[in-house]
């Protein structure tokens, strides 16, 4: 009998120490639930991403979940219950952490946009025996008159620094007879910013100037953007709207702002001056929750801010820099543009590949000139070289760039499609870098995550208005480039109508496109 009791209470306190060995585990698993509640806390802040009483929700309930984890440890079953939960949980907030801190760095990259880059060339033809600078101490350079003078000056110096020869270069009018100069070998090499070959597209004779030189040298120079519009001052009343405790974060506490979404298609740097093939004004009145879209074509015949009243295609704006483009579509529409995102859809290519390809709708059958994938109507899966065919492709269709810019739509669209599906978050960090490096806005951190704010503090869903103007082909003469080319003449009453629903959405009318 002795034996017996002796043997229950070894058994039974050998129970108590499994329980307290167990219940110790717990509370060491609820500490390091709150430790990692804590850093993703830490995270969401300074993400800022969160209202107030959104915020105080999730406080409270990391405080309240870590505490009745630790509070269950007293009894068996419900306590390993609650460390599968403590563990899941931990590692759930500790990939969340993982994504908020991608996200923040993402943002940070992306936004604050204070430069741009002007990309300054050396070329020579593509047969010379010109290799490199040292190889043009004696040779004859040539330049443009006015045409980006700035830059070329700045070049001109980076050149005579380094071959160590004062250079007195010949001068041309403008882009085309700089290149004749060098087809005609009047010079041996011309300096001209890589963004004005672009100029030479559709032109007869010149279209393949891309493949008739070569660069044996260049530098990015970097300039300051200079911004005059961003004044955002607050004169309003408050209101009883609860949106109101939140606007400020807004432009000021603006309840109508603009956005220009400028598209370019190169290598490299969205900061990187190029044409502008997409130029999208979003008009955002944040009280009616409307989303006006107007959309420009890219060779809209229009004087630029630069070209004392001289016209020239839109798209050739950008080659001046986003300023520009910014200016001219201020004085095309009388609307003031709050800020620009540029996106650099070539960039795009690597964003698609790490979605593992997207499904775009296509209105039209067509084998695009710069593709290898033959597009159906509906849909069509494409990785990013193909998608990037999609978008670029205008030669095959009768609306030529009006239907470029359709595409340019439809692929954004199957791209945010894309992004809101549960595969995303297997590759979310890969996904988000390489979209960090095809954008840049002028728009803050903060003015990015006061979006979101405002959108978390009312859930009300949008009414987006899309407009596109347009107009009538023609070959006409343009500030960049002394020679007749094609050029979309705008059809005034499209403009005026555009103008007119810009009226309506910044006077908190209902805006109805027709």
């Amino acid at each position: 009998m002795e034996e017996k009791e002796i043997l229950n209470e070894v058994n039974g306190s050998g129970k108590d120490k499994v329980r307290r060995i167990l219940m110790y585990i717990g509370w060491g698993l609820s500490a390091i639930l709150l430790v990692c509640g804590i850093m993703l806390i830490s995270r969401v802040m300074k993400l800022n991403v969160l209202t107030t009483p959104y915020m105080v929700i999730l406080i409270a309930s990391v405080i309240v979940v870590t505490g009745v984890i630790a509070f269950l440890q007293k009894w068996m079953v419900s306590g390993i219950i609650t460390k599968i939960i403590a563990i899941a949980m931990s590692v759930i907030m500790v990939i969340g952490s993982r994504y908020l801190g991608a996200t923040s760095k993402a943002l940070d990259k992306m936004s604050g946009m204070k430069t741009q880059i002007d990309n300054v060339c050396v070329y020579v033809l593509k047969d010379s025996t010109y290799e490199s600078l040292d190889d043009l101490k004696d040779a004859t350079f040539g330049i443009s008159q006015t045409l980006d003078r700035t830059n070329t000056d700045k070049a001109l110096d980076m050149i005579v620094s380094k071959i160590k020869t004062s250079l007195v270069p010949k001068e041309y009018q403008g882009a085309m007879q700089l290149i004749d100069a060098l087809y005609n070998k009047e010079v041996d090499a011309i300096v001209l910013n890589s963004s004005f070959l672009s100029v030479f597209e559709g032109v007869d004779n010149y279209s393949d100037v891309e493949d008739r030189i070569r660069s044996v040298w260049s530098a990015d120079i970097k300039t300051d953007i200079v911004d005059n519009n961003n004044n955002n001052n607050n004169n309003e009343e408050p209101t009883s709207d609860p949106y109101d405790q939140y606007k400020n974060f807004l432009y000021g506490g603006d309840d109508v702002f603009t956005l220009y979404v400028s598209g370019i298609d190169t290598n490299g740097s969205p900061m990187v001056n190029r044409n502008s093939d997409v130029n999208i004004l979003i008009t955002v009145n944040t009280k009616t929750r409307q989303i006006l879209m107007i959309n420009t074509p890219r060779d809209f015949y229009v004087p630029l801010s630069i070209s004392n009243g001289v016209k020239d295609k839109l798209t050739h704006a950008g080659c001046y820099g986003i300023q520009v483009s910014v200016d001219t579509l201020e004085m095309l529409y009388g609307v003031n543009i709050d800020d620009y995102i540029k996106i650099n859809f070539t960039g795009f290519v690597d964003v698609i590949d790490e979605l593992g390809g997207v499904d775009v709708y296509s209105e039209y059958d067509f084998m695009p000139r710069h593709g290898t994938q033959h597009f159906t109507v509906g849909y069509n899966h494409v990785n990013g070289t193909e998608a990037l065919g999609f978008v670029r492709e205008r030669y095959s269709f009768g609306s030529g760039d009006r239907q470029r810019g359709k595409n340019q739509m439809a692929l954004i669209k199957a791209m945010i499609n894309k992004c809101v599906s549960t595969d995303t978050l297997l590759n979310y960090e890969n996904i988000l870098g390489a979209v960090s490096s095809s954008i840049a806005t002028s728009m803050t951190t903060d003015e990015i995550t006061g979006l979101v704010k405002m959108q978390l503090s009312d859930m009300k869903g949008w009414d987006i208005q899309t407009y596109s103007v347009d107009g009538k082909g023609d070959n006409l003469m343009t500030f960049s480039l002394t020679a007749p080319n094609y050029v979309m003449v705008p059809t005034q009453s499209t403009v005026d109508m555009a103008k007119e629903y810009l009226r309506q959405i910044y006077a908190g009318e209902t805006v109805q496109v027709q």
